[in-house]
């Protein structure tokens, strides 16, 4: 707000004008004690600092291929809602992005069969959108594969891979969080982060031309 403006700053600001609004009477520049900036302004901003990790290793042992892989981040992201406002940490907290989120992951292959095993973290968050800030467990789920890729049969079948998956085998449950924080009231879980699916089972036969 700016308090006694100068009649030049009163006349651009008229001249710039759409359209004036006076509900006292005719317009009176002289009746100008103040203008008021209620503009819109990108005054927030958003600080992102984090490790990424990536790892593979491979080993031959006798009984077929073995690769371990690790996929792994851990966060730190907060925000500063209006210039000079204390910064507000937004990873951990429930809606926004795990501070730390890895999945773990072994692969075997031997002649036409193989299959591979993962296990996925997302580490516990705190729900700060009541009084009182509470907090949300840590999730795991374990996802795992059986390929098999019949090549020695020949005709139709060359090219072809039978595969049986599952998602989240041990049927986890999102850790559970207060409904009136939920976007869908009692929907009681982050859904961001988490998923109300369970053990899901899957089928796919596939064939290479």
């Amino acid at each position: 707000m700016s308090l006694n403006p100068s009649a030049a700053t009163i006349a651009a600001l008229y001249a710039r004008a759409g359209y004036f609004f006076d509900n006292t009477g005719a317009y009176d520049p002289a009746k100008v004690v103040a203008i008021v900036h209620d503009e819109f302004q990108n005054v927030s901003a958003q600080y992102a600092h984090g490790v990424d990790l990536n790892a593979d290793y491979r080993f031959h042992p006798s009984l077929g291929d073995i690769d371990l892989s690790l996929n792994a981040t851990w966060l730190s992201l907060s925000q500063v809602l209006a210039r000079g406002s204390p910064p507000v940490m937004l990873s951990g907290t429930v809606f926004n992005p795990p501070r730390f989120r890895s999945r773990l992951g072994v692969t075997w292959q031997h002649t036409a069969w193989s299959a591979a095993g993962y296990v996925n973290y997302v580490s516990n968050e705190i729900d700060n959108t009541s009084p009182v800030p509470t907090g949300i467990s840590s999730w795991t789920t374990v996802d795992a594969q059986l390929t098999y890729s019949p090549a020695n049969w020949g005709s139709v079948f060359r090219g072809a891979h039978i595969s049986a998956a599952v998602q989240n085998l041990l049927n986890r449950d999102p850790p559970p969080v207060a409904g009136m924080t939920t976007y869908i009231y009692s929907l009681n879980f982050d859904s961001t982060n988490a998923s109300a699916l369970g053990r899901f089972l899957s089928l796919t036969i596939r064939k290479d031309w």
